[in-house]
């Protein structure tokens, strides 16, 4: 299985917030060609510059990972039972053990 690298949501992120390259760069005080380059995967992004980002655009730097189509396993969970979460859990496990 792949690792998601941060950067492959960083567009879906700022352009859900409707925001613009100039816009985030502006922010972060760097050129927006330096955003692009980011995005892109042209070039690596920092940890300190990927908290700067996220600040930027409004959002917590642990959503980055995350589509921004889809709301977390962890926030649909965050109001269940105990119970709840273990049939959850064990959903997923079923789910995930067949192709």
């Amino acid at each position: 299985m792949q690792k998601v690298k941060p950067r492959a949501y960083l567009r879906e992120w700022r352009i859900q917030q409707g925001m613009t390259l100039q816009e985030v760069g502006d922010k972060m005080g760097v050129l927006r060609a330096q955003i692009s380059s980011w995005e892109t995967g042209a070039r690596g992004i920092t940890e300190k510059k990927l908290v700067k980002y996220c600040d930027a655009i409004g959002i917590d730097v642990t959503q980055i990972y995350q589509t921004p189509e889809f709301e977390s396993v962890d926030a649909l969970l965050s109001d269940a039972t105990p119970e709840q979460r273990q049939k959850a859990i064990m959903l997923v496990k079923v789910l995930l053990e067949r192709d």
